[in-house]
């Protein structure tokens, strides 16, 4: 690990929008609920359809 890492995370963390903080805290409960109810299967949460504006599905199921 580089010196200084952990302050530079630290920082980046701290300039996150408020949208990117709670996307990542979504994320983690859909992986715990998936972990404890699902055997760690991916649910829908984690594998949603990627749309265009228009409607058009572009990618039925993304895995994130």
């Amino acid at each position: 690990m580089e010196v200084g890492s952990a302050e530079r995370n630290y920082l980046t963390e701290n300039n996150r929008l408020p949208i990117q903080n709670y996307f990542i805290g979504w994320q983690c409960r859909v992986r715990e609920f998936a972990l404890r109810n699902e055997e760690g299967r991916p649910n829908g949460g984690m594998r949603p359809q990627i749309e265009l504006k228009n409607g058009e599905v572009v990618f039925p199921a993304a895995t994130l």
